[in-house]
């Protein structure tokens, strides 16, 4: 999946569990300003797309 999928995945979820962005991340820890640069793909945040994965699969 690349970056640009990611991003537009993780914001399909988050619209579909009724949650903005800035819930997701305070939930993986960090800025709301750095998750946007992450799912745009300015940054590529590794960890936090692990983060990510793992936060969706236990509120799934």
């Amino acid at each position: 999946m690349s970056d640009l999928e990611f991003g537009i995945y993780v914001r399909s979820e988050l619209r579909r569990m009724g949650l903005q962005q800035k819930d997701l991340a305070k939930e993986v820890g960090v800025s709301d300003a750095y998750l946007s640069q992450v799912l745009d793909g300015s940054k590529t945040g590794y960890k936090v797309k692990d983060k990510i994965r793992k936060y969706f699969i236990e509120h799934k």
